[in-house]
């Protein structure tokens, strides 16, 4: 076994080394965490519309995507069903607060999902010889608490026609993060359904296809049995719309 990130030193270890084998040294990050979820977690295929774990649940696991796309829902008392935010491959994300804590919300599948697991537990087994992790996971959290900013910023600063046009933008360069777009992995399409999309801005579903359908009208989009399709031409149409990149330039500042 051997991490291939450069601040990591490992050698010699079983398929399950213990922590006091682990020798890590330099500055670490969101992809050395990453690693350490792949090499110590357990790999599982989840199908869509089930969920990684439930709102009132405690959670006692960290994950990685290796392929799929999972949100944070959260359902309100009178019914009403809220999506957080939305996950794509290679995202980690879990409940950061205290251990014995419920959760607040949801992690749910909108498409069948490939992940590892790793438990707390093993992570501060490796923490008591790698303090440095902690460093990695107050990062974690502060970038899952930026993104829940840029939820409540777009929901509550923008019309319904920016708050769908950012929305689209921001998962399809979820879908697309850090792949070139001549490759055949490269995808235009917005495979989540659109219930989930109106959930995550604030609209109802009737009002979103309106939008949509306008959007649609004018060009700049295309719904093919309920998918939504952005030509690779039109997504800079999409991001003047609701300004993405000039909130893109502000988010490097959170």
């Amino acid at each position: 076994m051997h991490y291939q990130n450069p601040t990591t030193n490992l050698s010699n270890l079983a398929s399950r080394p213990d922590a006091r084998q682990l020798d890590f040294s330099g500055s670490w990050d969101i992809d050395s965490l990453k690693q350490i979820i792949l090499e110590e977690g357990l790999r599982s295929s989840i199908q869509r519309g089930k969920f990684v774990f439930r709102q009132g649940e405690v959670v006692d696991k960290i994950y990685l995507i290796q392929s799929g796309c999972v949100a944070f829902t959260r359902h309100c008392a009178e019914g009403h069903r809220q999506v957080l935010d939305f996950f794509y491959r290679e995202s980690v994300f879990s409940d950061l607060t205290e251990d014995s804590r419920p959760t607040t919300f949801s992690a749910q599948c909108l498409l069948d999902t490939q992940a590892y697991a790793l438990s707390k537990a093993s992570l501060r087994r490796i923490a008591t010889i790698t303090p440095e992790i902690f460093q990695t996971l107050n990062s974690l959290m502060l970038r899952l608490l930026s993104q829940a900013y840029d939820s409540l910023y777009n929901i509550g600063c923008r019309h319904g026609v920016e708050r769908v046009a950012f929305t689209l933008c921001k998962i399809f360069d979820g879908f697309n993060a850090g792949i070139d777009v001549d490759s055949a992995r490269f995808d235009c399409n917005i495979p989540i359904r659109q219930i989930d999309i109106a959930d995550a801005i604030g609209v109802t579903p009737v009002y979103l296809n309106q939008i949509l359908k306008s959007l649609k009208e004018d060009g700049v989009i295309d719904i093919n049995k309920g998918t939504i399709n952005i030509n690779i031409n039109n997504i800079k149409i999409l991001k003047d719309i609701c300004n993405y990149e000039e909130f893109s330039s502000i988010k490097r500042f959170i």
